[in-house]
C-alpha cells in the first residue's frame, strides 16, 4: 500500500482523446495505496521525515529505512486504521499489513500513540506534492474539459482504494482534528489550488469573463467539485445532497462544469472571439 496515484495519465489521455490528469484525485478523491509512489513524490520524503525526527515522533531506525519501506509502513498504518479506526490500530495487525517484526515498530516509532498521526502527515504531504504534478495538464484542457477530467478521474482514481477512502472520509467528516490538520488540510490545499490554477488560466485564456474574483470562485467551484464527488463516492451523502442522484457522473460532471461557465461568464468552454464582450 502506497501514498499516492498510479500515474496513468497516458491511458486515460488516450481514452479522453486529451491530456486528462487521470489519477490525480481531485475532488472528494481520497489518499489511496497503489503498490509505488513516484519518484519524483519520493523526493521530498527525506525531509519530511527528518522534520518528524527532530520533533521526535519517528526515530533515526526509521529515516535510516528505504524510502519505499518507508511508504509500505505508513501505508500499513494507514491501512489499518482505515479498518480498525484510528483508536483501534494494532500494532501487530500494522506488522503484519507492511512485513516487519512487530519489536520493528517500537524501534521506528518513539510513541505508538502517535502512529497514525504521523502516517497521516507524511501521507498528506505526499499526496498534496504529488497532485501538484497534474496542475500542467489540467490547465492546458479548455475549462469545461478539465473539470470534467477532474472530478471522474478523481473518483474512478478513488474507487480503487477503498481502505484509504475509509481513513480520509473517517479524518475529513467525522472531526478527527489531529488526522484533519495533518492529512486532509494540505490535500484540501493542493485541490484548491489547482481549481485556482483551471480558473487563472482560464481567464486569461478569454474563456471566463475578465473581471471574476478567482480566489472566491475558486472555494466555491473546490466546493462543488468536492460535494459531486463525494457524493458518488459515499453514496449516503447523495441522500441529502441529491447532486448524483443516479445519473452517469460524467454528466453531471459536464452539468457542473457548465454551470460554472455560466456562472462566471461563459457557457461554451471556449476561448472567446477577439472583441467579443
Amino acid at each position: 500500500m502506497s501514498l499516492t496515484t498510479d500515474d496513468r495519465r497516458g491511458e486515460d489521455a488516450d481514452r479522453r482523446g486529451g491530456g486528462a490528469a487521470a489519477g490525480a484525485a481531485p475532488p472528494g478523491a481520497r489518499p489511496g495505496a497503489p503498490s509505488q509512489a513516484p519518484s519524483d513524490a519520493l523526493e521530498q520524503l527525506p525531509l519530511q521525515v527528518l522534520d518528524l525526527e527532530r520533533r521526535g515522533l519517528v526515530t533515526r531506525t526509521f529515516r535510516r529505512l528505504d524510502p519505499e519501506r518507508q511508504v509500505a509502513v505508513i501505508g500499513a498504518i494507514l491501512a489499518e486504521a482505515a479498518a480498525a479506526g484510528p483508536r483501534g490500530v494494532s500494532v501487530r495487525g500494522v506488522a503484519g499489513r507492511a512485513a516487519v517484526a512487530v519489536g520493528s515498530l517500537y524501534q521506528y516509532f518513539p510513541d505508538r500513540s502517535q502512529m497514525v498521526g504521523v502516517a497521516a502527515e507524511i501521507a498528506g504531504g505526499l499526496l498534496a506534492a504529488d497532485l501538484a504534478r497534474y496542475r500542467d495538464d489540467l490547465t492546458a484542457l479548455h475549462l469545461r474539459d478539465g473539470l470534467v477530467a477532474y472530478v471522474t478521474a478523481g473518483v474512478e482514481w478513488s474507487e480503487a482504494q477503498a481502505d484509504l477512502l475509509r481513513f480520509f472520509a473517517r479524518a475529513a467528516y467525522q472531526g478527527d482534528v489531529a488526522t484533519g490538520d495533518r492529512m486532509v488540510a494540505p490535500v484540501a490545499a493542493e485541490l484548491l489550488a489547482l481549481v485556482r490554477a483551471m480558473l487563472e488560466v482560464a481567464r486569461e485564456r478569454g474563456e471566463i469573463a475578465a473581471g471574476v474574483d478567482v480566489e472566491g470562485a475558486a472555494r466555491f467551484v473546490h466546493a462543488l467539485t468536492v460535494a459531486l464527488g463525494d457524493c458518488r463516492l459515499l453514496p449516503h451523502l447523495d441522500r441529502y445532497y441529491r447532486l448524483v442522484d443516479g445519473a452517469d457522473l460524467r454528466q453531471r460532471a459536464g452539468e457542473l462544469a457548465d454551470f460554472v461557465l455560466a456562472a462566471l461568464g461563459s457557457g461554451s468552454g471556449q476561448p472567446r472571439s477577439q472583441g467579443e464582450e
